[in-house]
């Protein structure tokens, strides 16, 4: 049995803004969050990143409906604030699923793989 072709950084991408219901106010958060540091600056950082977060494996992430994998991320954000996995961007404090969600966003639309 072959084994299947590795999903790029860009599929992953590309499901996680599908599944924002405000993928160009993640894309904004995201700018800020890679201008200063607080999120890695590579999609693939980012994506591998949140994989390991949400425990999912690539093709699990890809194949999600939208409304699920928002549900799973909005419930990732939240046991991030309780376990006190946040980070200040820009004044906001935000759960770090939130700003690797909003990094990936933002390399995601400006084109970056």
């Amino acid at each position: 049995m072959a084994t299947p072709a590795p999903i790029s950084s860009a599929a992953l991408a590309h499901a996680v803004t599908n599944a924002l219901t405000a993928p160009d106010c993640a894309c904004v958060v995201g700018r800020a969050a890679v201008a200063t540091g607080a999120c890695g600056s590579g999609l693939g950082d980012l994506t591998r990143a949140l994989l390991s977060t949400l425990e999912l494996d690539a093709q699990s992430l890809t194949t999600a409906p939208a409304p699920a994998l928002r549900a799973l991320l909005g419930a990732n954000c939240r046991a991030d604030f309780a376990a006190g996995r946040t980070v200040l961007v820009d004044g906001w404090l935000l759960s770090r699923t939130e700003v690797t969600v909003s990094g990936i966003a933002h390399l995601y639309a400006d084109g970056s793989t």
